[in-house]
This record gives C-alpha cells, sequence and structure tokens, in this order.
C-alpha cells in the first residue's frame, strides 16, 4: 500500500496516479518541474484545471511555476509549493577528487530546458569521472569519459549502475 501517489501533468501519468491514490485513499502530489504554458488554452487546459483541482498537494521547482498553476486554475484550493533543484547552477562547484570510479548518468529528452550544454561543461572540467548519458543523445558530442546510451529498454538499471544522476 503507497503513503502517496506523485504525479505530473501528463494526462496518462496524471489520470493514473489519480486513480491510484482514490484506490488506496492516499493523497495525490501533483508535480510541475516544467512550463506549463501549453496547458493555458483549449482542451490542455480543460485538463490542466481538472488535475489540478483533484490532487492534494502541489510541489513546483520555481516560483514563476507556482504563478502558472494559479494562472490556470485561480480559484485553486490546494497548497502550492515551491520546492527549488536542489544545486543552483550558478554556485555548483566542479571537481575531480573522487577518481574514476564514480559514474554520473545524466538523462536527456533533447527538451532545451535540460541544459544539454551545463551538462557538457561539466563533462569537460571533470575528466576523471564517467559519465553516461540516456535517452535523446544523438546531439551530444563524443568525449573520453562520456558514453552516450541513447535510448534504452530499462532506465532503472542504468539508475543502478550509477553513483550519481544529474538532473538539470
Amino acid at each position: 500500500q503507497p503513503d502517496v501517489v506523485v504525479g505530473s501533468l501528463i494526462s496518462g501519468v496524471s489520470m493514473a496516479g489519480l486513480a491510484t491514490a482514490r484506490a488506496h485513499s492516499v493523497p495525490y502530489v501533483l508535480r510541475l518541474g516544467g512550463p506549463v504554458g501549453r496547458f493555458s488554452a483549449g482542451r490542455q487546459r480543460l485538463f490542466a484545471r481538472a488535475a489540478l483541482r483533484s490532487c492534494t498537494y502541489i510541489v513546483v521547482n520555481a516560483e514563476h511555476l507556482r504563478e502558472d498553476v494559479q494562472g490556470i486554475e485561480p480559484r485553486l484550493r490546494v497548497p502550492v509549493t515551491v520546492i527549488p533543484n536542489g544545486v543552483p547552477t550558478s554556485s555548483a562547484q566542479v571537481t575531480d577528487g573522487r577518481g574514476p570510479d564514480v559514474t554520473v548518468l545524466f538523462y536527456t529528452n533533447g527538451n532545451p530546458l535540460k541544459n544539454e550544454a551545463d551538462f557538457l561543461e561539466v563533462v569537460s572540467r571533470a575528466r576523471t569521472l564517467q559519465f553516461r548519458a540516456v535517452g535523446a543523445t544523438d546531439s551530444l558530442p563524443d568525449l573520453p569519459n562520456l558514453r552516450r546510451l541513447g535510448w534504452v529498454q530499462d532506465l532503472s538499471e542504468e539508475f543502478s549502475r550509477c553513483d550519481v544522476v544529474l538532473n538539470t
């Protein structure tokens, strides 16, 4: 039995998450980590408003997303909490001190919001670390410490092979 169910505004995930939460009588948390502007008009807006009204809590990773959510559903009756990403890139320090036995996983879907340029800067500066990239990796350059895996069957298997997951 789950203690809580976390979903997103992707229609299938949102509806399945809501159904699971209701079936187990547990809170349903809607997590938003990217732009919600595409949900501001037409059928997408109707879907988003229904999802926002159905959840117990909403978690976003930036203040502007809280404002976007409130713009889509002005009469929202659930709390919207901002939990920022763990490390702001402006203050992140990259070091090579841990040695080549540390493997970092990076997932990219080709979305410009994934900041592949920042990821590649980290790869080039941390030359003693090993990096594995999964997803839309065709645009990534060949680098000695970067292995481009492309789309994989089992993402959980790749997570288990790495020491760190880099999420931009």
